[in-house]
């Protein structure tokens, strides 16, 4: 019987003691991933011909903490944390020219799992034509409103004239009922 529950228990601490998941992205492939990914778990890719890691230290329903491994493989691999959130999202500058290689951007979570996006920069591309701002039509809203106001307007002032005209219908003025009046008068 003992030997039984430690067996059992065995069983359930390997299964409870289960190592992170790795994913290996390529940027050559593709230039943005979105993952889902576990407390642990980690993301492996290339990028400026050396190798990152980014682990997944924690994880909230808002929030998400990263440990962030650049450079593999040379003298220094003291990774950075940081948090990431609807707000926040993290820029890799791996050569240090003040452009950002990577983005890290926080896409949602839950308690066990956030789904963050990877994506490279957007590079120009050359047959794309950048218009100025001008050249685009800017909305204006007060204007469509009182574009809309001004047909139900109309609508109402037409509805109180036909309502008046069905009213004095119904009525008969006074000035009616007093020529009514004279002509009993007369004929009596």
């Amino acid at each position: 019987m003992k030997l039984k529950l430690l067996f059992l228990f065995l069983i359930l601490s390997i299964s409870l003691v289960s190592a992170g998941q790795s994913f290996e992205i390529d940027f050559e492939k593709s230039p943005s991933y979105l993952i889902d990914i576990q407390e642990g778990d980690r993301i492996e890719f290339e990028l400026n011909n050396s190798l990152h890691t980014v682990i997944v230290e924690n994880v909230n329903e808002n929030k998400a903490l990263l440990a962030i491994f650049t450079f593999i493989g040379t003298t220094n691999n003291q990774p950075f944390y940081s948090d990431v959130n609807k707000d926040k999202f993290i820029k890799l500058d791996l050569d240090k020219n003040d452009k950002p290689d990577l983005y890290i951007i926080y896409n949602s979570s839950n308690k066990t799992v956030v789904t963050l996006r990877l994506q490279l920069p957007v590079l120009k591309n050359k047959d794309v034509e950048i218009l100025p701002q001008s050249n685009f039509k800017k909305t204006n809203y007060l204007t469509y409103l009182l574009y809309l106001s001004i047909p139900i307007i109309l609508l109402i002032l037409v509805l109180f004239y036909i309502n008046s005209k069905i009213k004095s219908k119904e009525k008969p003025s006074e000035e009616q009922n007093t020529i009514e009046e004279k002509q009993e008068n007369k004929e009596q």
